[in-house]
C-alpha cells in the first residue's frame, strides 16, 4: 500500500516501530530531513491503528458489573445501540429475553443469566425496572420507532413486508403502540430510584462519536479512544433495514395519515415534557423526521 506521502506500507506487518525505522531509513537515504520523518512516521501510526480496527469477539466482564438495563420502546434501536456498545467495550450484551436469532449473529451472551456479567440487559417493558441498578433509556423519534417496531412484527429483525402488510399492522397496534412509547420514560423517570441515562437515537445517528464517549461515562467503563473511533468506522451491525431517506419517507406519509402524525407529534411532544421535567433541562425528540415530515 502507498500512503498520501507517496511512501510503501505494508499491512501485515504488525510493529508500528519497524514501520517508523522503515521509514526513517528510507527518508534518510532520499537525504530528506528529520522533521519530514516524523510526518511520515505519524502518517503510517494513523494508518497502523485503522489496520487494528476489527470486530471484536465479545466476553464476559471479568469483574461485576452494575446491572444496567437497555430500557426502550421495540423499534427505538436497542439491537444497534447493543452492537454499538459491544464494539466499543468488548465486553457482551444481555437481554430479559433470549432470541436464538440474535444469540446467533452478534449477541452470544443474549440469553446470558449471570447478574453483573454483561455490560448492559435489553428490556422493553418498567416491570423489568426492579432488576437494575442503572437505566440507560433509549428514546427514538415515534415517527420511525411504531414504524419500525410495526414492520418488525411482520418481518422480524431484517425483512421488509410489503406496503399493505406494514399498513394494516401499524393501524392495528398505533394505540396500543401510543401508550406503551409515553408508559416507558413517564413510569421509569417516577419509579426507578437509580441513576438514568436518556440516550436519543436521532442523537446517535447523528453525532456518533460524541454520543459514544457520553454513554461510555455512564457506564463507567475506561474506553480508549482508539477503541471509539474504531466503533463509529464499524457501526453498521447484522440487523439494519436499509432504505433511501426518499423512500423512507415516502413510507412514513403512506403509513400514517394527517391525524395519525399529529398523534405522533402530540407523543413527541407529552414525552419531551415529562423527560424536561425530571431532568431539567430541554428536550426534542421529533429528529430530522419531524422536520422532513412538518417542514418546521
Amino acid at each position: 500500500m502507498i500512503t498520501s506521502s507517496g511512501f510503501a506500507y505494508n499491512q501485515q506487518n504488525t510493529s508500528l516501530t519497524s514501520y517508523k525505522n522503515d521509514v526513517a531509513k528510507l527518508l534518510n537515504s532520499k537525504g530528506l530531513k528529520d522533521n519530514t520523518a516524523t510526518m511520515a512516521q505519524n502518517i503510517t501510526k494513523a494508518e497502523y491503528n485503522s489496520t487494528q480496527c476489527k470486530h471484536r469477539q465479545v466476553k464476559l466482564s471479568e469483574r461485576r458489573l452494575p446491572l444496567t438495563g437497555l430500557l426502550s420502546f421495540p423499534g427505538s434501536g436497542n439491537t444497534w445501540t447493543r452492537h454499538l456498545i459491544q464494539q466499543m467495550t468488548g465486553i457482551g450484551t444481555s437481554s430479559v429475553y433470549c432470541d436464538s436469532g440474535l444469540r446467533s449473529k452478534g449477541f452470544p451472551f443474549e440469553c446470558n443469566r449471570e447478574l453483573g456479567k454483561t455490560i448492559v440487559v435489553k428490556a422493553h417493558d418498567t416491570k423489568d425496572l426492579v432488576r437494575f441498578q442503572k437505566i440507560i433509556l433509549l428514546v427514538r423519534n415515534p415517527y420511525d420507532a411504531l414504524l419500525s417496531y410495526a414492520t418488525y412484527s411482520k418481518g422480524g429483525h431484517t425483512k421488509i413486508p410489503n406496503t399493505n402488510t406494514i399498513v394494516q399492522a401499524s393501524n392495528n397496534m398505533i394505540n396500543d403502540s401510543l401508550r406503551w412509547f409515553i408508559s416507558l420514560p413517564s413510569k421509569t423517570c417516577s419509579t426507578f430510584r437509580g441513576p438514568i441515562y436518556i440516550l436519543q437515537y436521532d442523537l446517535l445517528k447523528a453525532d456518533l462519536q460524541t454520543e459514544l464517549e457520553k454513554l461510555a461515562q455512564f457506564l463507567d467503563i475506561s474506553v480508549p479512544q482508539a477503541d471509539i473511533e474504531c466503533t463509529v468506522r464499524l457501526q453498521e451491525g447484522n440487523f439494519h433495514r436499509k432504505s433511501n431517506a426518499e423512500d423512507h419517507l415516502r413510507m412514513l406519509r403512506t403509513v400514517y395519515d394527517d391525524k395519525k402524525l399529529e398523534q405522533l407529534r402530540t407523543i413527541a411532544r407529552k414525552t419531551e415534557s415529562i423527560l424536561e421535567k425530571h431532568f431539567k433541562r430541554n428536550f426534542y425528540l421529533g429528529g430530522d423526521t419531524e422536520y422532513a415530515l412538518f417542514g418546521k
